[in-house]
């Protein structure tokens, strides 16, 4: 009875093995080579499973096996859908065009009174060297 427990268990379990995949590379600037910090890295079918690329522009996350799509973007880059269909772990090196926007103007206003923004911001503070010091 205890072994066709385990040989049940072990059966029901061996297929949920497998069923992710690990997805890593770099992603970088397509016209500098530049690696970019900060790109979202999402799959398309669950956005809850999803990564940033770290302060060398690498990444890895792990996804559902089978056909996927992951969306790479980030703020002054066109997005980039990729398809990956593999059985097994797998480098991804992507390189991600500029969006270029055209604007006719930029108008910046401000609330401040003109007096106080004449004003200097700055001060001046004397210390001793002995105040430096025990610093």
């Amino acid at each position: 009875m205890v072994q066709k427990l385990l040989l049940s268990l072990f059966l029901f379990t061996f297929p949920l093995y497998g069923q992710s995949i690990s997805v890593h590379g770099y992603v970088t600037d397509e016209n500098s080579g530049e690696t970019l910090i900060g790109v979202s890295i999402t799959v398309e079918s669950n956005r809850r499973i999803g990564t940033t690329t770290n302060k060398f522009g690498y990444f890895s996350l792990t996804v559902p096996n089978g056909n996927q799509q992951l969306i790479f973007s980030t703020i002054g880059y066109q997005k980039k859908i990729i398809p990956i269909n593999s059985t097994g772990d797998m480098k991804l090196n992507i390189a991600l065009e500029e969006d270029i926007l055209n604007m006719d103007e930029v108008v910046i206003t401000s609330s401040e009174e003109k007096e106080r923004i004449a004003q200097p911001l700055t001060g001046v503070e004397q210390l001793r060297v002995s105040a430096i010091n025990k610093l």
